[in-house]
């Protein structure tokens, strides 16, 4: 049991590299202006709900994290150790943490994030037509 809860914790450690690796990217385009990250996403990455998405990320993996290293130095003593056994710690180092990771990214659920793209693409390509029809007839 304790080989899998040390496993999470170097999994968790690698998948927060390469988010990590993603938030500068993103971080880098909205600052820069270069593009190594697909153009047509970019008005989702502009919207300050995005920015709400990714801090809810970074949030709940540091959470998870912190239960997971937890977890790890709980079973590290055995069954029946101080620390398994003291539930003041439990509550907020296991519960509290899966709550509040939960509660985060529920509130700041990323695939909202492309439904305002599509809002925003439609909002575009209404705008598009608009001004073909408007050329269009101004050239009769």
């Amino acid at each position: 049991m304790l080989g899998g809860l040390v496993l999470q914790v170097v999994t968790m450690s690698v998948f927060m590299s390469l988010v990590g690796h993603y938030f500068w990217l993103v971080w880098q385009c909205s600052k820069t202006g270069a593009h190594k990250l697909k153009k047509k996403y970019a008005t989702v990455r502009q919207t300050s709900y995005f920015k709400c998405v990714l801090f809810s990320i970074c949030a709940a993996i540091v959470l998870i994290y912190v239960r997971s290293v937890y977890r790890v130095a709980e079973m590290s003593q055995g069954w029946g150790s101080k620390i398994m056994n003291n539930e003041t710690l439990f509550l907020i180092l296991d519960s509290a943490m899966c709550i509040l990771a939960v509660i985060l990214l529920t509130l700041f659920y990323v695939g909202w994030s492309f439904k305002q793209k599509k809002m925003i693409d439609a909002e575009v390509h209404s705008v598009d037509i608009e001004n073909y029809i408007a050329i269009s007839k101004s050239s009769q």
